[in-house]
């Protein structure tokens, strides 16, 4: 019952989003892998001053697949999230 109620609120969802008109907007441009985007100057970072991947995993309190994985707080009705433990973050 719990469930069906979960997939009534999505469909719900998803029909929202079906029908908002995004005809007058222009699509999303995103950066690949393969383009260039160089950094500003003033955005220059010494390699020196940079952590390894590895050091900044290692204060992750959860990680997948060698990325950080970002805590989810709070709780939504349109979507399930995990309860936190406050006193472990």
């Amino acid at each position: 019952e719990k469930t069906i109620k979960k997939v009534e609120q999505t469909i719900h969802s998803s029909n929202i989003i079906h029908q908002a008109n995004v005809d007058h907007l222009q699509p999303l441009y995103t950066l690949v892998e393969t383009e260039l985007c160089p950094l500003r100057q003033t955005d220059t970072i010494s390699i020196e001053k940079t952590l390894q991947t590895k050091q900044v995993l290692e204060n992750a309190s959860n990680t997948y697949e060698e990325y950080l994985v970002a805590p989810m707080i709070g709780k939504r009705e349109s979507q399930t999230v995990e309860k936190v433990d406050k006193t472990k973050l």
